[in-house]
């Protein structure tokens, strides 16, 4: 199924593993890079192995990520595996699935594979170029420790989503409600990524998971520049809406949307699948408010969160908000006259006395 909005592509996806030309992954990743300027937004996504036995690393590298209280997985019964392929979707053009657990081994002895990460890690750390997806900061800040991978500039779709009031916010739910797409369900965690061959239901999931994230935020767009419209603050372009959300680029979602009152309370005993699956049963039908000109303001829906995250606001804000009062004013000047009469009373009196 092809979800781009252009022009149909020939190739949905393109696998970059160990059995790739490294100049032609240079070549895919050039391409991917050079987005629009009226739409410099790719979407992001990450894979990796779950398993219950001991992690499939370097009894050295294996001892070092147990010990690091942010790579403490190995602790726990379910462990992760470091990230198995990166999918990096454009607009309009194939989704590039790139197997790092396979082509990082092949970095040290390969130069066209070290200027392919080279590439990468430009592309990661641009500031020219919005990444977006859901949990995005989940992935990158396993890109970072697992391969040393910088990323920047990311969106979180979830702020948007909750800003809409959205009773979920996952991927499932957001590509049913915005663009009306049935994601066939698929048990990700028990795929062996790391695996020597992947699935064609694997690459397609996780090409699809990549290329929503870029047709969602696309929706939210064109929705925004609807409703904006009569606004003193309209917003026009792609740039706009970007500029509109600069003060959630690079912010962890920590929100949850309010509940759908009228969706079903999850039976006893059931797993929670909120966030992926079981999020397209929600109604459709509901109408959501207009994007405001300052997100800024919203009102949040968890105030203790809420409350920690105005800190940060109030500190930058007080110097600029806050105004000089005019009794204080006014109760300063009676304190410089004051002073000035005394300091003249003490010289006419010391005048005086030398007087005499």
């Amino acid at each position: 199924m092809n979800f781009s909005s252009g022009k149909k592509n020939k190739e949905p996806y393109i696998l970059i593993d160990k059995n790739f030309n490294p100049k032609d992954a240079c070549k895919k990743l050039t391409e991917l890079a050079r987005v629009s300027k009226n739409f410099p937004v790719i979407g992001l996504d990450c894979e990796w192995a779950q398993s219950k036995g001991p992690c499939l690393l370097t009894a050295e590298v294996d001892k070092v990520r147990s010990n690091h209280h942010l790579l403490g997985a190995a602790k726990v019964p379910n462990i992760r595996h470091p990230v198995a392929i990166l999918q990096l979707a454009a607009k309009d053009k194939p989704v590039l699935i790139i197997r790092l657990s396979q082509i990082i081994a092949l970095n040290d002895d390969h130069l066209d594979w070290q200027i392919f990460f080279i590439r990468l890690k430009d592309l990661l750390n641009s500031a020219e170029v919005l990444k977006v997806g859901v949990s995005i900061q989940t992935d990158t800040s396993h890109l970072f420790y697992d391969y040393n991978l910088y990323t920047v500039n990311c969106l979180d779709l979830q702020h948007i989503a909750a800003h809409y009031e959205y009773p979920k916010s996952g991927l499932t739910y957001l590509a049913k409600r915005l663009l009306n797409v049935d994601l066939p369900r698929f048990a990700a965690w028990r795929t062996d990524w790391d695996g020597p061959v992947l699935s064609p239901e694997a690459l397609k999931y996780a090409a699809d998971d990549a290329k929503l994230a870029v047709l969602i935020f696309e929706k939210f767009l064109e929705q925004s520049i609807q409703e904006t419209k009569k606004s003193s603050k309209p917003v026009r372009n792609c740039a706009d809406f970007i500029k509109l959300w600069r003060y959630k680029i690079d912010v962890i979602y920590r929100y949850r949307c309010p509940p759908d009152p009228n969706e079903q309370k999850t039976k006893d005993g059931e797993a929670d699948t909120s966030g992926d699956t079981a999020d397209v049963e929600a109604d459709s039908t509901t109408i959501l408010p207009p994007i405001h000109a300052s997100p800024s303001r919203l009102a949040l829906h968890n105030q203790k969160d809420d409350d920690r995250n105005m800190e940060y606001r109030t500190c930058a804000t007080e110097t600029e908000n806050t105004k000089s009062h005019p009794k204080m004013s006014f109760y300063k000047l009676i304190l410089i006259m004051n002073i000035i009469v005394i300091l003249l009373a003490v010289f006419i009196i010391f005048k005086l006395v030398l007087g005499r």
